[in-house]
C-alpha cells in the first residue's frame, strides 16, 4: 500500500475545491456542509444503558449537548411491584443534580377492554413528572419518548411518551418543564420497589 505524506494540498487555479474519494473539500465545508456541524451525524446513539435489573433509577448525566436539538428514549421497563414512574430533569453535566420544580404532565391509559382511554395521574408545577402512575408489577412495558430542546436555554423543554405493556393496551403521557434553562441529562426511578428494562437514547440533528 502506497502512502502520501504532505504539509498542504492546494486546490487549482480554477478554485473548485479538492475531490478527494469523492468527496469535496472547499473554503471549510466538506460536501457544502460547514466543517463546525459535523461533529454529529443527523441521527445517533448518545448513551445507552441495558440489563439493567433491581435498580430504582436509572440516571442520564451529560447528555444533552448542543450536538442535537431532539432526543428520542427507546427503552422497556419492568417494575417490581405495584409504583408510580417518574422523571425530572438534570442539569450541572457530568456531575448533575435533579431540577425539582416547575413541571407539567398528564398521563392516559387504554386497556384492551375498553374503548377510550381513562385519565391517569395530571398535575401542573409539580416537583417531579409522572410518567404513568400504578404500573403492574412484573409487568412488561415498551416504550418511546421524544424529548424536545432539552439543551436550549431559551425555550421550556417538552416531550411526549408512548408504549404498550403484555396486556396488549395503549399508553401515553405529555410532559413539560416550564421553565427556560438549560438541562443536561434526565433521571428515570420508580416511586417503591425497584424496575429493570433497556434504555437506549437517541440524538436528532441538522
Amino acid at each position: 500500500m502506497s502512502e502520501l505524506n504532505v504539509d498542504t494540498i492546494n486546490e487549482q487555479t480554477a478554485a473548485n475545491g479538492v475531490t478527494i474519494d469523492g468527496v469535496l473539500i472547499k473554503d471549510g465545508q466538506v460536501d457544502g456542509k460547514d466543517v463546525s456541524t459535523l461533529s454529529a451525524s443527523p441521527i445517533g446513539l448518545v448513551s445507552s444503558s441495558t440489563g439493567v435489573s433491581g435498580v430504582s433509577e436509572v440516571v442520564f448525566d451529560n447528555v444533552f449537548t448542543s450536538s442535537y436539538l431532539f432526543y428520542k428514549l427507546v427503552f422497556t421497563y419492568e417494575p417490581s411491584t405495584t409504583a408510580d414512574f417518574r422523571m425530572v430533569f438534570r442539569n450541572g453535566g457530568a456531575s448533575g443534580s435533579d431540577i425539582t420544580a416547575n413541571y407539567d404532565s398528564k398521563y392516559t391509559y387504554l386497556t384492551t377492554s375498553q374503548t377510550s382511554y381513562s385519565m391517569g395521574t395530571s398535575g401542573a408545577g409539580q416537583s417531579y413528572i409522572t410518567l404513568m402512575n400504578g404500573t403492574a408489577a412484573d409487568s412488561d412495558y415498551g416504550l418511546n419518548m421524544e424529548i424536545y430542546n432539552p439543551f436550549v436555554s431559551t425555550k421550556k423543554s417538552t416531550g411526549f411518551m408512548q408504549g404498550t405493556w403484555k396486556d396488549g393496551g395503549q399508553l401515553q403521557t405529555g410532559f413539560s418543564h416550564d421553565s427556560e434553562e438549560s438541562c443536561t441529562g434526565f433521571r428515570l426511578y420508580v416511586s417503591t420497589g425497584t424496575m429493570a428494562g433497556d434504555f437506549l437514547l437517541y440524538g436528532y440533528g441538522v
